[in-house]
């Protein structure tokens, strides 16, 4: 029997929960904002659920060069 849209929606179908993620990540903008949530993070990581050696956190930053 052919599977319709409909049929992948149906309440009878269960899917797994995704698994808990053990990373944080900040995508650094070099702004105000995401600077000040940087330096909050880094001053009292466990408040924001992170390890105190921070190896849990990932901060990403891309400089294109493009800024008007």
């Amino acid at each position: 029997m052919p599977t319709t849209q409909l049929t992948l929606f149906a309440p009878e179908n269960t899917f797994p929960e995704p698994a808990p993620c053990d990373q944080t990540v900040l995508c650094w903008g070099l702004g105000a904002d995401s600077t000040a949530i940087l330096v909050r993070m880094l001053e009292d990581p466990v408040a924001f659920g992170l390890r105190p050696d921070l190896s849990d956190l990932i901060v990403i930053n891309a400089v294109t060069g493009m800024v008007l």
